[in-house]
């Protein structure tokens, strides 16, 4: 987003790992109000980097949210300035149930809902054709029939990826509600600074191999 953009009300879930803290402070520097919305993790120094920058930061752990025996609801002081967001980025939703969370309480205010998904939504899908070697394409992302077995062994196969799959449905059929626009964005693994997860060293060693 550029500095010459009429500044966004801009709401984050999660915002405080490795490729959320970067896009807050990103969007921070850039003139945008932000607010975060996460468990109050430190793991990558976000807190102290961020503190000074977003509009708000609140605690919320959306775990409690969807839980089946007595859910917590969204923070007061989140839900009596919902009507002023923008633009949702999330980076924290895992499951259908963490999004029709997010699209029911934040769905009928919002312009654009921007969600973080991964590549593994490719891992749980059937893509047309014979040829499973070559790259991925957008299209390749639809499901065998419900209940089928092949679903069910895809499922299976990588349960954050039908998670992810999930939630991107759920966000379309929300858009459709409520009018809001909405990306889904697939990165594969990302390395970079405050990346804690060892996969830097595992592709040195690869290629070295």
């Amino acid at each position: 987003m550029e500095h010459s953009e009429r500044p966004k009300n801009i709401l984050v879930l999660g915002g405080n790992g490795m490729i959320g803290g970067e896009t807050v402070e990103l969007l921070a520097k850039a003139g945008h109000k932000v607010t975060i919305v996460n468990r109050g993790g430190d793991n990558w120094n976000s807190r102290e980097r961020l503190k000074d920058i977003v509009h708000a930061s609140i605690l919320c752990d959306r775990n409690k949210l969807v839980r089946k025996i007595k859910p917590k609801r969204w923070p007061p002081t989140l839900s009596s300035r919902k009507q002023y967001i923008d633009v949702v980025i999330d980076f924290s939703t895992y499951s259908r149930k963490d999004a029709k969370s997010a699209v029911d309480e934040f769905g009928p205010f919002i312009k654009q809902y921007i969600f973080i998904s991964s590549d593994s939504v490719y891992e749980v899908c059937d893509p047309d054709g014979d040829d499973r070697l070559r790259a991925s394409v957008e299209s390749d992302a639809h499901r065998p029939p419900a209940h089928s077995a092949a679903r069910r062994r895809l499922r299976r196969k990588d349960r954050y990826g039908h998670g992810k799959l999930m939630s991107e449905r759920i966000i379309a059929r929300g858009a459709r509600v409520h009018k809001y626009t909405y990306i889904h964005l697939r990165p594969a693994d990302v390395l970079g600074p405050r990346d804690n997860t060892g996969r830097w060293m595992k592709y040195a060693l690869w290629l070295a191999i």
